[in-house]
């Protein structure tokens, strides 16, 4: 499996969220270094079977079109302007978080995920546009991803689950416009250790079941959680919710 730096993480959670983020969520990743991914549009692929290929794409969706399924790519820092959509196993690494970024210059869902055991780290993804199916990642009738330490601004759905099993969405920092995490028609997916505020709702669970909401902190909303039934079986604890506009938690119960 492919990681990331664990310094680059370590400075994602301490300088970004500014909670206490255990940092044993980072602590999987492995040193890759710096000097592979250091040119500007220059990406890393690493294959299923451990062999590097270097070289300048001319879009992420590029890269992402010749790598093998099971492969890491590695993204240098530069602002993308593009719509990627995941239709292979591949895991998709940002140098830097704050400045390796996917711009959809408000056209639409800039990363769609269709595809099982995906990984989406370290990026600033930004500028969906306003619409009900316009997100910042989108995970679709895929299983086991894991969204992690990503910055993601002015999105009208930012991350949103549906129909997802078993997926983590991890450590990351959601600020501002839209809906920050929606689990929607999901099983066994996790939401550990995120950040949102200035959102519509910081968590939204629609027709989840044994879901698990922990140690996230949602501000400045206008929802804390949200949970719209049916859902079942599942577990929000440990969670600081506060100085949100209308509701902390509030469960909205389909008319009789």
């Amino acid at each position: 499996m492919c990681r990331k730096p664990v310094e680059m993480l370590k400075l994602v959670a301490i300088s970004l969220i500014g909670i206490g983020l255990a940092l044993s969520i980072f602590s999987s990743f492995q040193t890759v270094a710096s000097s592979d991914v250091s040119s500007f549009g220059a990406f890393l692929i690493v294959g299923p079977d451990g062999k590097r290929f270097q070289g300048f794409f001319s879009s992420i969706q590029a890269a992402i079109n010749q790598a093998e399924n099971g492969s890491c790519i590695y993204i240098s820092p530069n602002i993308y302007y593009e719509h990627v959509v995941v239709n292979k196993t591949i895991s998709l690494i940002g140098e830097d978080v704050l400045t390796t970024m996917i711009d959809g210059y408000s056209a639409g869902t800039i990363v769609t995920i269709t595809a099982d055991n995906v990984t989406i780290a370290a990026f600033t993804i930004q500028n969906s546009g306003w619409g009900w199916y316009k997100n910042g990642i989108y995970v679709y009738r895929a299983d086991n991803c894991r969204i992690e330490g990503n910055l993601l601004l002015s999105n009208c759905h930012n991350i949103r689950l549906n129909c997802s099993r078993d997926s983590q969405v991890l450590g990351n920092v959601v600020d501002g416009d839209g809906y920050g995490i929606r689990l929607i028609n999901s099983f066994n997916c996790t939401a550990i250790g995120n950040n949102v505020s200035n959102c519509i709702g910081g968590v939204h669970l629609q027709n989840a079941t044994s879901c698990t909401v922990k140690r996230n902190r949602f501000t400045q909303n206008s929802q804390g959680v949200r949970l719209y039934s049916p859902c079942l079986y599942n577990k929000i604890m440990a969670n600081t919710v506060y100085n949100n506009t209308y509701h902390g938690m509030i469960e909205r119960m389909p008319p009789n």
